[in-house]
């Protein structure tokens, strides 16, 4: 009839099956989108939080170290856990034992931490790693090597794939790129002839490097005035022994005593000598060195310091591959070329990473 309202069921919109799909699936959807805006909120608000591990006690990180020149690289993995989320006294426990450059003190020092509940062992260098591997090599104790040469040569390992026990770590490649660090010379010391390098013949990185050093030296028309050292006062007879003009530069290859005889014993008779050296880590510029070309020790410990995570989540260190370094740099410190009188060759310059 005019003027009577339909019934009320007939009211209702009709609404083909299809749309019902269509809302379901728009329903579900913000759904999602809030849950993923809810985890992203929560994530984003405890980005500053430490990391939760599954067990509530802080994890126990022993770092051995032979000796102060391993500052940079514990300083690099420090940070390191720290980006990633580990907080000292919340989640994390840091133990350091450092050996004073006493390579007897290594092992009893591993041995000493063998009832303290290690969660791993970090081997800061070369010795270290050969400490480790001699005490726990048939241990569960994960081992993560920091920084080391020559692995597979000096015995570590089987392979940088398949180290044979669980260890992990970085392999700088110190020994073997040590023929560039001679055409580096060559490049930045034009006139450079006959250059000097301290090794010891039971270290293998250092035996590695001088004899690829010399290798490449040879090619280039270059000598290598090589002197065989292990304590201090070979090295500081060694340096006090040369004489003016002797020697036009010298190359430091990975020896854990030559490097902790670089500030006090090597530096001050260089300079007497006005002898321009090349070494093997930005930490060596910073010392004084003429020169440096390598991988970063602190970009190495940031780096170890990433597979430190995955072996305190629970990945077995020996099912990860030693890694190397993402990038090498080439070092100048200006104040030590400016002193010996170095102007760099323009092709020589353009190589340079950064001056300091």
């Amino acid at each position: 009839m005019p003027g009577t309202l339909p019934n009320k069921q007939f009211c209702q919109r009709v609404v083909p099956p299809g749309d019902y799909l269509i809302r379901a699936f728009s329903d579900r959807l913000t759904a999602v989108l809030i849950i993923h805006l809810l985890v992203a909120a929560l994530l984003l608000g405890g980005c500053n939080q430490p990391l939760l591990l599954e067990s509530n006690a802080p994890k126990h990180v022993v770092l051995l170290l032979y000796g102060d020149s391993r500052k940079p690289l514990v300083d690099g993995f420090v940070e390191g856990l720290g980006e990633l989320g580990y907080a000292e006294g919340e989640n994390i426990k840091f133990t350091f034992l450092n050996a004073q450059n006493d390579p007897s003190q290594l092992e009893p020092m591993i041995q000493s931490m063998l009832d303290k509940d290690m969660d791993v062992l970090v081997a800061c260098g070369g010795l270290e790693s050969d400490a480790a591997h001699a005490v726990l090599q048939h241990s569960d104790i994960p081992v993560v090597n920091a920084q080391n040469s020559s692995i597979v040569e000096r015995g570590l390992v089987a392979s940088r794939q398949h180290p044979g026990w669980n260890i992990t770590g970085v392999d700088s490649l110190g020994a073997e790129i040590s023929g560039k660090r001679v055409e580096l010379i060559h490049d930045l010391l034009p006139d450079a002839r006959r250059v000097l390098i301290l090794y010891h013949d039971k270290i293998a990185p250092s035996r590695i490097g001088y004899d690829v050093a010399a290798q490449t030296a040879a090619k280039l028309g270059m000598t290598v005035v090589g002197r065989t050292v292990v304590t201090r006062p070979e090295i500081e007879n060694a340096m006090s022994s040369l004489r003016p003009g002797e020697v036009d530069a010298m190359l430091l290859v990975p020896s854990a005593p030559v490097d902790n005889a670089l500030e006090d014993i090597i530096l001050p008779i260089a300079a007497r000598l006005n002898l321009p050296i090349m070494g093997h880590a930005r930490a060596q510029a910073k010392q004084g060195v003429f020169a440096s070309y390598g991988a970063s020790s602190r970009q190495n410990g940031k780096q170890a310091a990433r597979l430190a995570d995955k072996v305190l989540r629970g990945v077995p260190a020996s099912s990860l591959p030693f890694e190397t370094p993402k990038q090498f740099e080439l070092i100048v410190n200006k104040s030590a070329a400016h002193t010996l009188n170095i102007k760099l060759p323009a092709l020589a310059e353009s190589q340079v990473n950064e001056f300091i």
